[in-house]
């Protein structure tokens, strides 16, 4: 029977061959081939509730409302045999962390046609994706390719900033396949690290566009610097001295404009921006896209995953409260190739209304 003592013995050897950490609950199809790995390997503990981010182990712990004993029986019945798992819940630092004690097996688990196994701290599919997987991936990764190019081909310099930003993106996906999609793109990954890379990735994207944002107004007020009158801000006199010089003067307004799109204020942020709205380019689908990306990104940062009432709220997701959001590789493409058309529409559109010079 596992209990408190036991259990902090087993955080604080960290993770190992036979101990894997989750912050938070994953869906069973993300359960279940750890716990095959873990069987096929030589057995060992799944420990849900504690997270290790930068080698520091933190007691995170689970919300009694998480169906946990629900969700690993989903994950048992994915695997090719019975696996004997234990489940106790022990409360440490008054919060409920959950262990899974899997048992080394006689024989391999499956899950379809593949098999996992333990590495290290690492789960591992010990056969490679499937051609058929490959052949998805490498028809949607050269098509987004090639529009990025076309894209740089015409672009601005904060255009071409965030469209090779997008592209070195695409190439860790490339080179890291075998953890992004072992299953397929169209489904999320079974690894943690796959789960951990693609939340890294959407919120740098969504950065990404951020930045781009804060550039492009950079470029046309550099350009066009009676474009400023235009503003809406409240600029103070104390504002203006502090800046050295109006090139100076220029990158401050800038960035105090991009604030609100930081905040998620994504129609907020267009509303008031005369210059951005005045391209007419951005519709309400447009929108949509973008907010939801900054949502996304903002779970991701500063919630886990963790889908909370306010998400809901405002991307209409039909997930549930305390349910965990995740991506699949179609998805996360998606998202990138629809941030990259409206960058490319704006962009085209701010050059041709300001003159602004092709990238350097």
């Amino acid at each position: 029977m596992m209990n408190e003592e036991i259990l902090r013995e087993l955080i604080s050897k960290g993770e190992n061959t036979s101990i894997e950490f989750k912050s938070v609950l994953p869906p069973s199809k993300v359960l279940a081939p750890n716990i095959a790995a873990f069987t096929n390997t030589n057995g060992g503990h799944i420990i849900i509730g504690v997270s290790n981010l930068r080698g520091k182990t933190k007691i995170l712990g689970l919300d009694s409302g998480f169906q946990v004993e629900s969700i690993i029986n989903k994950a048992l019945s994915l695997l090719s045999q019975s696996v004997n798992v234990k489940v106790d819940l022990v409360i440490l630092n008054n919060k409920r962390v959950y262990v899974i004690d899997v048992p080394k097996g006689n024989e391999l688990v499956y899950i379809g046609d593949r098999v996992y196994e333990r590495k290290g701290s690492t789960t591992i599919l010990k056969s490679s994706v499937g051609t058929s997987n490959l052949d998805e991936y490498n028809k949607y990764i050269k098509e987004l390719l090639n529009k990025l190019d076309s894209y740089i081909s015409s672009s601005t310099s904060s255009g071409n900033e965030f469209f090779n930003n997008i592209k070195s993106s695409l190439l860790i996906i490339q080179r890291l396949s075998d953890i992004m999609f072992p299953d397929g793109i169209d489904k999320v990954t079974s690894f943690q690290e796959g789960i951990l890379l693609s939340r890294l990735l959407l919120s740098s994207t969504a950065d990404n566009f951020e930045y781009y944002m804060s550039n492009i107004l950079l470029e046309i007020y550099l350009a066009k610097p009676q474009t400023l009158k235009t503003a809406n801000d409240q600029i103070t006199i104390k504002e203006v001295l502090d800046c050295n010089d109006l090139n100076e003067f220029v990158v401050y307004i800038s960035k105090k404009k991009i604030d609100k799109l930081q905040k998620g204020s994504v129609k907020g942020f267009l509303s008031e921006n005369k210059i951005i709205k005045s391209l007419n380019i951005l519709d309400m689908n447009d929108e949509k896209i973008i907010e939801d990306s900054m949502q996304i990104r903002h779970l991701y940062t500063h919630k886990n995953g963790v889908v909370d009432k306010k998400f809901i709220q405002n991307t209409g997701s039909a997930l549930q409260e305390n349910d965990v959001h995740y991506l699949s590789m179609k998805d996360f493409f998606k998202i990138l190739e629809s941030l990259s058309s409206i960058v490319s529409k704006l962009d085209s559109a701010a050059k041709t209304k300001y003159n602004l010079s092709n990238r350097i």
